[in-house]
């Protein structure tokens, strides 16, 4: 993984985590806050020792401040601004996933839709993230899923301002579904 990808999921963990509440700029200014830091910032301090957690621990401080993604002191507390939480939800919607459960429940996910030509790029926009989601094209400009998307289908859909002309449809039935069960061997 690259440095840069790496630091920027760091960022993103970290204000997701200011955000939560789950820390402080107390906390982020404290001498063990690598410690503190270390389990949700593994994928990063994992292959470090003790100083190097350090410096990227101040590296990434450094870098919330001069991006303007927090502002106040990290000693007496600390807020995300705008741009930090704008950045959060970008980084929510790029890692939207739809939950696998268990045990399929025998329901299809059907998501259609006739998106005017004006919103064209919105509409490859939503196929293109519906792709990156296991959804499969059953026939032009309708899509399926074996899980329980709505929610995600609603995020996309909200996301790129198309909710009124998609409909989100769940099935117990569909002809011939023996194909469908072959293209999502992977899934099922």
């Amino acid at each position: 993984m690259s440095d840069y990808k790496e630091t920027s999921e760091a960022v993103d963990v970290l204000i997701k985590l200011i955000m939560l509440g789950t820390v402080t700029g107390v906390i982020l200014a404290a001498p063990n806050a690598v410690q503190i830091l270390d389990k949700p910032l593994n994928k990063i301090f994992d292959k470090l020792d003790d100083r190097e957690k350090k410096r990227k621990l101040s590296q990434l401080k450094s870098y919330l401040r001069t991006r303007g993604l927090v502002r106040g002191e990290y000693e007496h507390g600390i807020q995300l601004t705008a741009k930090a939480k704008k950045r959060l939800l970008i980084a929510e919607f790029r890692n939207l996933q739809i939950p696998r459960p268990e045990k399929w429940d025998g329901c299809w996910r059907l998501v259609m839709f006739d998106i005017p030509e004006r919103k064209r790029d919105a509409r490859i926009a939503l196929t293109s993230k519906m792709q990156t989601l296991d959804f499969q094209i059953l026939q032009q400009s309708v899509w399926i899923h074996p899980f329980p998307c709505r929610d995600a289908v609603t995020a996309i859909v909200a996301k790129y301002g198309v909710s009124e002309w998609v409909t989100y449809l769940e099935t117990p039935h569909i002809e011939n579904d023996h194909r469908l069960k072959k293209r999502f061997s992977h899934l099922l």
